[in-house]
């Protein structure tokens, strides 16, 4: 069965692309460390955002908040 695993990552500006690769390298080490005979099933990544969140001194707009998921299948070994 499989397992979903969550990361988040957040930018200074709005960059899918950018997100998304930290988000995949992301996931793929909580899958390593979570699931060890599991690998992420990148058929099933869904990536989420921007939110624009503000900073700690209330600053709106600072930052861009992106969520992934991803499920696992089990390895081929």
């Amino acid at each position: 069965m499989p397992v979903i695993f969550t990361a988040t990552t957040v930018l200074p500006n709005a960059d899918v692309d950018r997100a998304t690769a930290g988000l995949r390298a992301a996931l793929r080490l909580a899958v390593a460390a979570g699931s060890p005979s599991e690998v992420p099933d990148w058929s099933t990544l869904v990536v989420t955002g921007p939110v624009v969140t503000a900073d700690a001194g209330g600053w709106a707009g600072s930052w861009h908040k992106y969520t992934g998921t991803v499920g696992t299948k089990k390895t081929l070994h």
